[in-house]
């Protein structure tokens, strides 16, 4: 069979409704991806994620499979995934943006100037998501900006940089941050315990536990954070714990690490 027959029969096995044979696409092209250009199936895989796993759940392994072999053509598929990520519905959405995450460190200048030129707060919220994804040491590269989003009018945008915050000190030790910058981010951390939104609230002391898990944070701070989460949880003068059970929870969390 020649290349050309090789990569329509790949086409067609994905564009089947065959878990199998779409899954056995999947594979084929992970093991020539450097052979196939991605704009030959970039379009092709990125349909996956539009499958509906409620009507569909047994295709779960698929919309994972085709996530991680977009990713794996690193930042050739960038530009196309950015583009995706304006015109999907919020869950394949998610989708592009676990890809750019997968890609590492390498996406993250482009998502951070993707993020300064939009206005759409959706489209900061899934840039912001897709950092999160990123398991590599270059978000640090990417702090103030995520720093400024945690104080950001909109909720969403609020919401998902207060969560990547932590999951950026999932990969960043203790050394890899200015004390500075370490201050900055934990004083606008104690500053979303007392948002009016509990998942953000919740995020803000889960975020803070990771950075007190990973020693970032000084004395002082983890004294600072032992005293709101024992607020959160009823336990201090006032006996008036945090209304939100993901809060309390969150609390009870982080006070393993102080």
């Amino acid at each position: 069979m020649g290349e050309k027959f090789n990569l329509d029969n790949l086409i067609e096995l994905i564009s089947s409704e065959n878990k199998e044979k779409i899954l056995k696409g999947l594979e084929e092209i992970e093991k020539n991806i450097e052979k196939i250009p991605p704009e030959a199936v970039e379009d092709v895989i990125a349909s996956l994620f539009f499958i509906d796993l409620g009507d569909h759940p047994e295709m779960v392994d698929v919309k994972d499979k085709a996530t991680k072999v977009l990713s794996e053509f690193g930042e050739k598929v960038i530009p196309f995934c950015l583009k995706s990520l304006e015109e999907s519905d919020m869950k394949a959405a998610l989708n592009f943006a676990r890809v750019l995450g997968y890609i590492g460190g390498k996406v993250i200048p482009h998502l951070s100037e993707e993020y300064y030129k939009t206005d759409d707060p959706d489209r900061k919220s899934f840039i912001l998501y897709a950092m999160s994804k990123v398991k590599d040491k270059k978000v640090k590269e990417a702090l103030p900006l995520v720093i400024s989003a945690i104080s950001s009018e909109n909720r969403e945008v609020r919401d998902t940089a207060t969560r990547t915050i932590g999951k950026f000190f999932e990969i960043l030790e203790a050394n890899d941050v200015e004390p500075v910058l370490v201050e900055t981010i934990f004083n606008l951390l104690v500053m979303r315990t007392s948002d009016s939104y509990a998942p953000i609230r919740a995020k803000a002391i889960r975020s803070l536990g990771k950075m007190a898990k990973k020693n970032v944070l000084n004395e002082k701070q983890k004294e600072i954070l032992k005293k709101i989460c024992l607020r959160v949880l009823g336990k201090d003068e006032n006996f008036e714990w945090d209304k939100a059970f993901i809060v309390r929870k969150e609390a009870k969390e982080a006070l393993n690490y102080l």
